[in-house]
Order: structure tokens, then sequence, then C-alpha cells
């Protein structure tokens, strides 16, 4: 009978808490890019639900969370709390909205593309944070939790782009 082996397993043995946090970043930015694969300008008007933002709006949302997350970096890092850690969702969903309308006026193409550089510019700041001390990449340290939790979001967003591609 053969072994069963977790996906990456391979990867993941004798990785610092750093390489599983940009490992599982990248993960989930190709689940999110192949969410967005094939759809062209006018598909990305379609909403991911109803009364929900478009497909082209969950981009500049993405790209919205990662320009944050940049913005706090250095303070997630010396341990203070994201702006965000202690509202509710209504609180969010005002932010959200406010981060987001600059950004309202882009086309899809200049969606897309500033959702790959904006990521990019992360992923630099990312890298060039020593991988010691350990607990800095865990959750319980702001700047892992601020990290930890780009990835889930980034899955979320990716599963209601394909909903929405599929339903429309």
């Amino acid at each position: 009978m053969t072994e069963f082996s977790p996906a990456f397993s391979v990867q993941r043995d004798g990785a610092t808490a750093k390489d599983l946090l940009l490992f599982d970043l990248q993960r989930s930015r190709v689940a999110v890019n192949a969410a967005l694969q094939g759809v062209a300008g006018g598909a990305a008007e379609r909403l991911v639900r109803p009364g929900g933002w478009s497909i082209r709006e969950v981009v500049l949302h993405l790209v919205v969370r990662d320009r944050v997350r940049i913005e706090e970096f250095d303070s997630a890092l010396a341990g203070a709390p994201v702006s965000w850690a202690a509202i509710d969702h209504a609180a969010m969903a005002s932010v959200n909205e406010a981060h987001l309308q600059p950004l309202r006026g882009l086309s899809w193409d200049e969606a897309v593309r500033l959702l790959h550089t904006t990521r990019a510019q992360l992923l630099e700041r990312i890298a060039s944070v020593p991988a010691e001390p350990d607990h800095v990449w865990t959750d319980q340290h702001a700047f892992g939790a601020m990290l930890g939790k780009l990835s889930p979001h980034d899955r979320i967003h990716a599963d209601q782009i394909k909903t929405a591609r599929i339903q429309g």
C-alpha cells in the first residue's frame, strides 16, 4: 500500500515559519490568478453575488488589502496591532469602501496589472525580513497574524470569482 504524503511535503520539510508563510501566500495567489484566467473586460463587471462587488472590484479589493499591509508593515513587524484588528464587519465594510473608491475608475486590465505589481511589492518587503526570530512569523505576533490572514482572504475571493463565472 502506498503511503499518503501531504501536498508539497518535500517543500515543507525543514522550512522556516517565514518559508511556510511565503509558500502559502504564493499558493493562494495562484488560486486567485486561476480564477481570473480568461476573464475579459465585460465579464469582469459580473457581480460575485447579488448586491456585491463585481469581479473587477474584488480584484481592486485584493489590491487594497495588499496595499494596507504594505502601509502597516513596519508597525506590525514592531508588534503593533493592525488598524483593522478590532473593528466589526460593518466598520470593515466601510473601511474597504473608502480604500476602494479611488480605484473604481481603473479598467479591467489596469486592475489586474495592479493586482500583480502590488503583490510583488508586498512579497519583496516580506522577503527582506529575516526568518528569525521565528515567533514574528506566527499568528501570536501582529506581523505573522497580519500576513497569515491574507492567504485565506485570497482563497475566499478566488472562490467567489469562480462561482460568479460558473453562475454567470
